[in-house]
């Protein structure tokens, strides 16, 4: 479901190729958080990029 709503979103906004949302996807990996869950405690320093999808 990940898959598929973030190459939505980047096609929303641009063309992009089928080789080239291999190499988005490749790059994205799904984790499950839970609703009102920090992703970051005060002090930490992000490591990630996130995309919400829900």
């Amino acid at each position: 479901m990940m898959n598929s709503k973030l190459i939505y979103y980047f096609r929303k906004w641009t063309d992009i190729s089928e080789e080239a949302e291999v190499i988005i996807l490749s790059a994205f990996e799904p984790a499950s958080v839970k609703k009102k869950k920090d992703l970051l405690e005060p002090g930490e320093v992000c490591q990630y990029l996130y995309f919400i999808v829900k």
